[in-house]
């Protein structure tokens, strides 16, 4: 590119930017048109969920008023009320044409309102009867014969002739039945309508309970009684895929948690875009979010909007509507091919411009090329000047040209007188740096003086500092003995401490056994009071036992069994006293030995009250000492603080004086220097002055 005549760059420059303008116009209208397809594509997909999901809300009603209808024909409470209760026992013809008329029944409503399977079940979640969709024409019907055997009668039946001509046939085993045969979920009490998965299969299932009229056991009155419920499933088949893929215009696809159920679109087996999340609470359809995306299959790409399905709060399934993205690509394709149309036409009608407008700029610029060249390769005439023939840009830059030529030729001029300037100042300079040199070489001579001066002084310093040291670590010795000193007095006087409070309480011991003692003796005297007290009653039992003794000699044989009593008295009255003798003895003895503990304990609390003294004097002498102590360590601290800074001054005066003899040196280094760049100094005012020739000498080459 840098080798290309400008003539050739302003054409190869236009005709890329047309082609870079294609491009963008090309990306610009691609991206345009996939979004605004984009967004159509997501409103017609949210149109076309919303068309299913309003179909699906009018089915589910529609179940359910069907289901209803199946509760309450031909008075099904009344049936299913009396087949209860003749469930456990054998069928007759009268319980078994109940059971037909049942069949019958749910076999006309299912075939008419196209539903998938019909059932009848009681209060126990068995099913009395059922009938299931085989093809477009003809049910699986059946009803329970015994249900301890579960043996049923089953049919074959079309559904516009109904079970007249059923050809019924018992079985205890049906292959590949959807219908349960117990309900095994929780019993309906309340009608509802729902999406459910049956057989694997995505489905509207409808229970509505079967009332019957039932007398009130309480009240004798007449009321409504559940005795079952009705259930219809409708299977969203091939049927309905096919009415709402012509209603939409789009594919339908309908998945269950394994993949693929049914749908016009067979290929796409496994959902993509987003797994389908459980919910809290209930689930509504008509509220259920629509969830947008785009896929990718073999064949071709799709938007996609899925509606997800729930039952219980799980979900069941998801309801999926494509669109082909190959519009889109097509569209898109036809308005690539007209900007490429356009921007070919244009290259053909700018190609001839570009090259008519590239030979008018570029041939002003060939003249001043060639001046320049001229200018360059002759003799350096800076007196030539450029024509100025146009007022467009070129005429400006012959113009500013010819300014910058004369401004040249001006600084030409003033180099010219300069540099004889420059010649006589560099002679100028070299005399001066000889004086330099020699001024450097007096103060170097000096400052070697007072260099040695700051070493000797930095030696005495440094003497100073380690007598210091030595003297610093003694006093902290000694410090540390006095804080050991101090420790062991404080210990000290914590044990005497603890000994005075030992004593103390040893003092407040002896006291209360004193006192209990004491105590000891006043109840003891309280219990000499009680004996005399049985004394007294001992004898006075003695006296009325010696006037029994009498009172029954008087009285004779009458009196003899009186007279063995009054012995019996009389003798416990004699050993009562002698008891209370011994009792008396030994109190006065515990009197006796209290007395005495009682002066000993006093004794001991005197030598008590001496020990106290003593620990007390011992105690208080001790804290003195170790104030004292404290004191004196605290003087030696203070020492050893001292002695540490002056050894610090110390160190920082020998510090500053190496400091000194370093600047010293630097300042000696920095003479030499100042002579060596003196000699370089005078060598560069010699080389300035060869430049002065130098440039006098290339001066003279241009003509100014």
């Amino acid at each position: 590119m840098n080798h290309l005549r400008l003539k050739s760059k302003l054409i190869l420059g236009s005709l890329t930017m047309l082609i870079l303008v294609t491009l963008i116009s090309a990306t610009v209208v691609t991206i345009v048109i996939n979004s605004q397809y984009r967004d159509a594509s997501s409103r017609n997909i949210t149109k076309s969920i919303n068309i299913v999901r309003q179909d699906l809300v009018a089915q589910l009603s529609a179940v359910l008023d069907t289901t209803r209808q199946i509760a309450t024909i031909n008075t099904m409470g009344a049936k299913v009320k009396f087949l209860t209760r003749y469930k456990k026992q054998a069928l007759n013809e009268t319980t078994e044409n109940v059971y037909k008329e049942i069949t019958n029944d749910i076999l006309h409503i299912g075939s008419a309102s196209n539903l998938w399977q019909t059932a009848v079940y009681d209060m126990e979640g068995d099913v009395f009867a059922f009938a299931v969709q085989k093809d477009d024409r003809s049910f699986l019907i059946a009803y329970a014969q015994n249900y301890s055997a579960g043996i049923f009668k089953q049919a074959d039946a079309n559904g516009a002739e109904g079970s007249a001509k059923a050809q019924w046939s018992e079985t205890g085993h049906f292959e590949a039945l959807p219908v349960a045969l117990k309900y095994k979920e929780i019993l309906p009490t309340e009608e509802s309508a729902r999406v459910y998965t049956l057989g694997g299969h995505i489905c509207l299932v409808s229970l509505v309970p079967i009332v019957g009229d039932q007398i009130s056991k309480e009240t004798g009155e007449i009321e409504k009684m559940q005795f079952g419920f009705a259930m219809t499933v409708r299977k969203l088949d091939d049927a309905f895929i096919g009415r709402m893929a012509s209603l939409t215009g789009m594919h339908i696809n309908i998945f269950n948690l394994k993949g693929f159920g049914n749908g016009s679109l067979p290929a796409y087996q496994q959902l993509q875009g987003g797994a389908v999340r459980p919910v809290d609470g209930d689930w509504q359809l008509e509220t259920q979010e629509i969830h947008l995306s785009e896929i990718d299959l073999p064949a071709d790409a799709y938007f996609q909007g899925v509606l997800p399905l729930y039952a219980h709060g799980k979900p069941i399934g998801a309801i999926a509507v494509l669109e082909s993205k190959g519009i889109m690509r097509s569209n898109t394709w036809q308005m690539i091919k007209l900007l490429l149309v356009v921007s070919i036409g244009c290259i053909v009608f700018i190609l001839p411009v570009t090259a008519l407008l590239s030979n008018s700029l570029a041939k002003p610029i060939l003249q001043m090329v060639a001046r320049l060249k001229d200018i360059a390769e002759g003799e350096g005439d800076l007196t030539a000047r450029l024509d100025v023939k146009n007022t467009d840009e070129l005429g400006e830059l012959a113009l500013w040209f010819n300014t910058f030529i004369e401004k040249l030729q001006a600084m030409m001029q003033g180099i010219a007188g300069n540099a004889e300037i420059l010649n006589g100042a560099s002679s100028d300079f070299s005399k001066l740096s000889s004086q330099m040199s020699g001024g450097a070489g007096q103060i170097s001579t000096k400052i070697g003086a007072i260099t040695q001066s700051a070493e000797e002084m930095s030696a005495s310093l440094a003497s100073v500092a380690g007598a210091m040291e030595e003297t610093a670590t003694n006093v902290n010795v000694m410090a540390a003995a006095m804080e050991e000193m101090t420790g062991t007095i404080a210990e000290i006087a914590e044990n005497s401490e603890t000994s005075r409070q030992i004593t103390e309480d040893a003092v407040d011991k002896v006291k209360r056994s004193s006192a209990r003692v004491g105590q000891l003796g006043s109840a003891a005297q309280d219990i000499s009071k009680v004996t005399e007290t049985i004394t007294n009653v001992s004898e006075q039992t003695n006296l009325l036992a010696l006037n029994a003794t009498i009172e029954a000699a008087r009285a004779g044989e009458a009196g003899k069994g009186f007279a063995v009593v009054a012995g019996e008295i009389k003798e416990l009255a004699k050993q009562t006293a002698g008891a209370t003798m011994d009792i008396k003895k030994k109190i006065e003895d515990i009197q006796n030995v209290s007395k005495d503990a009682v002066e000993d304990i006093g004794q001991i609390l005197k030598v008590i009250y001496a020990v106290n003294e003593i620990v007390s004097t011992t105690a208080a002498a001790v804290e003195q000492q170790s104030t004292t102590a404290k004191e004196i360590a605290r003087n030696v601290s203070q020492a050893a603080g001292g002695i540490q800074q002056v050894n610090e001054n110390l160190a920082n005066s020998n510090t500053v004086a190496q400091e000194i003899s370093r600047d010293i040196a630097t300042i000696n280094k920095a003479t030499e220097n100042m002579s060596e760049q003196s000699s370089g100094i005078s060598s560069r005012a010699d080389r300035i002055s060869q430049l002065a020739d130098e440039l006098k000498s290339m001066v003279g080459r241009f003509r100014i």
